[in-house]
């Protein structure tokens, strides 16, 4: 069905927002080389604890220091990195899981083969949390705690959500010509990242909180993603608020206990 032009335009708005939203960007001097969190007279060895943090499509690695003042007082070390596409990395488009879990998977084989870390739990948010549910799929023996905030469950899911989201005039044949665009740019397809589907081969401890008024990306996607995991020591937290309100201390609280049970 041929569309009009006003929704050939709103297409692409919104297929430009998902996989080239606005890049963020930091001097390179702001972070070391893998914004690797050391505090106190810890020594980084095949003993240390380490969260490896994944952000949103909209973000970069600077959302690591949050992790990091999370566990502040704790003898953790924190990795965060930007995905291709983001922030200084290279890369034309972010593509909502595809290359990311190579970046995640490039990312903990670095850090394990550099400092000898064993003990690797996950954090992630939004775009980040679903790629880590990805990782604890794909790789169940090598992580010890996936702790994520307001992951995505497919992009499936994602895409359509979206899209209502950013306009009320969206409707089928948009949401159709956004997935043309998608496929032409960065080779994905319907049914191609449904991080909720691999779950169930996970094995690793898994902590999720989400806001309940939550409409870039609602409760129902960590809802899914509990329901398929493929562990039973799994827990969802739901509070008040939406994808980007402040987080109440008793999610703050539950992510900080999760991360020291499950790396001491």
């Amino acid at each position: 069905m041929e569309l009009a032009e006003e929704e050939n335009q709103l297409a692409r708005e919104i297929a430009e927002k998902i996989i080239r939203p606005k890049r963020s960007s930091y001097p390179p001097e702001k972070c070391t080389e893998m914004n690797t969190k050391v505090e106190g007279s810890l020594t980084l060895n095949e003993n240390t604890p380490v969260i490896v943090c994944s952000h949103g499509n909209t973000g970069d690695k600077q959302s690591s220091c949050r992790t990091a003042a999370l566990m502040r007082n704790e003898k953790v070390a924190v990795v965060g990195f930007d995905f291709s596409g983001c922030g200084n990395s290279g890369g034309q488009y972010v593509t909502m899981g595809k290359n990311e879990i190579n970046d995640l998977e490039d990312v903990i084989e670095h850090i394990k083969v550099k400092f000898g870390f064993k003990k690797i739990a996950l954090y992630g948010r939004s775009m980040g949390g679903g790629i880590s549910v990805m990782y604890a799929g794909r790789h169940p023996n090598d992580i010890v705690g996936v702790g994520i905030d307001a992951p995505f469950c497919s992009l499936d899911d994602f895409v359509e959500n979206f899209a209502y989201y950013y306009s009320d005039k969206a409707n089928d044949n948009v949401i159709e010509k956004v997935w043309q665009i998608i496929g032409e740019r960065i080779g994905v397809k319907k049914g191609d990242i449904v991080p909720f589907q691999e779950a169930k081969l996970a094995s690793a401890p898994l902590y999720i909180g989400h806001g309940m008024s939550d409409r870039l990306v609602p409760i129902a996607n960590a809802e899914k993603i509990i329901a398929a995991y493929g562990s039973n020591d799994k827990k969802l937290v739901r509070f008040e608020g939406d994808h980007i309100t402040k987080r109440p201390q008793i999610h703050l609280d539950t992510l900080r206990e999760f991360f020291k049970r499950v790396l001491f």
